[in-house]
């Protein structure tokens, strides 16, 4: 089986006719087709404070800094200055803690 474009473009005055006969749905309790300005002003949502928050917090996210610049800059001064010291044993045994606790969740 072949199929092909037929090169069928829309009749224009067909979608206006149909899109006429398609009615605004009321929310409200009145009866019949509605304008989208009835609508509009008959539509309500109510949101929850979690769901305001939950935006709030969203946004603070999105705006604040993916570096602390304070910190890199501290941290890269006491490295340049030779008084950061990294104790390879505390990370070491932080990290076979993690991995066994990582094994507890997956029994």
């Amino acid at each position: 089986m072949k199929v092909g474009n037929s090169n069928v473009q829309p009749n224009l005055a067909d979608l206006k006719k149909a899109s006429d006969k398609t009615d605004v749905v009321s929310l409200s309790s009145k009866k019949g087709p509605r304008s989208p300005v009835d609508l509009e002003s008959s539509a309500k949502v109510n949101v929850s404070q979690m769901a305001k928050d939950s935006s709030r917090i969203s946004e603070i996210a999105r705006n604040a800094p993916d570096v602390d610049a304070e910190k890199v800059a501290k941290f890269k001064a006491l490295i340049n200055s030779g008084q950061y010291s990294v104790n390879a044993k505390a990370i070491a045994d932080k990290m076979v803690d993690q991995e066994l606790d990582m094994a507890k969740l997956e029994k």
